[in-house]
């Protein structure tokens, strides 16, 4: 790091890998996601993160996995990066590419996002993610930190940051990379949205 980030901590935010359709509430990760998951390892393993963290959930944890192997670490789960909690609860997980027919299908589609979400407390969870991050970059002061979250969370955070009015700015890819500076005096600073050349010759972006 320069003299000007002395001290601040990197978190790259990862989303999950692409989701075995399982009918469950909490599947885990698809073939094409292990795949994807690996191709994360490969990258960052690079860059010697000091931790790397992870949700609760099955998806997340299985893509922080093959990292924390490769560094000899174990995945740290904290379930404050989890994304939304709908107030109208769905039986099962469904990502957006599953949603075929629906009005929220849509709107995801169409780039209208606010209208895809399902109805959630979302200055909650742009707090709870938030709160996690600082949590995790004070825990590795001056170091990177990975965390396995989710799409809705990562957006969540970096509207925060950069002080969108919406809470979901972009399509975030299977296992795409955002990156924020977490500074000694607690400001995020935003580095980079949602990279993916990692996983194009994969699929399910």
């Amino acid at each position: 790091m320069t003299d000007s980030v002395a001290g601040a901590t990197l978190v790259v935010l990862v989303r999950h890998g692409l989701p075995e359709v399982d009918g469950s509430t909490d599947p885990g990760l698809s073939e094409m996601g292990r795949q994807q998951a690996v191709a994360v390892a490969d990258l960052l393993a690079l860059e010697k993160p000091a931790a790397v963290y992870s949700s609760h959930l099955k998806r997340a944890q299985q893509t922080a996995a093959p990292l924390a192997e490769r560094l000899g670490l174990d995945v740290v789960v904290d379930a404050d990066f989890r994304e939304w909690e709908s107030y109208t609860p769905q039986p099962h997980y469904r990502p957006p590419e599953q949603l075929q027919g629906s009005p929220r299908r849509q709107a995801y589609l169409e780039g209208r996002f606010e209208d895809f979400l399902p109805p959630h407390d979302a200055a909650g969870l742009q707090s709870r993610v938030a709160a996690a991050t600082s949590r995790a970059a004070a825990a590795a002061p001056g170091s990177t930190v990975v965390v396995a979250s989710h799409g809705g969370a990562i957006n969540s955070l970096v509207a925060l940051v950069v002080g969108a009015p919406t809470t979901f700015l972009f399509d975030p890819a299977y296992c795409g990379l955002s990156r924020v500076l977490v500074m000694p005096d607690g400001r995020f600073v935003l580095v980079s949205v949602n990279e993916a050349l990692h996983v194009l010759n994969i699929g399910g972006t």
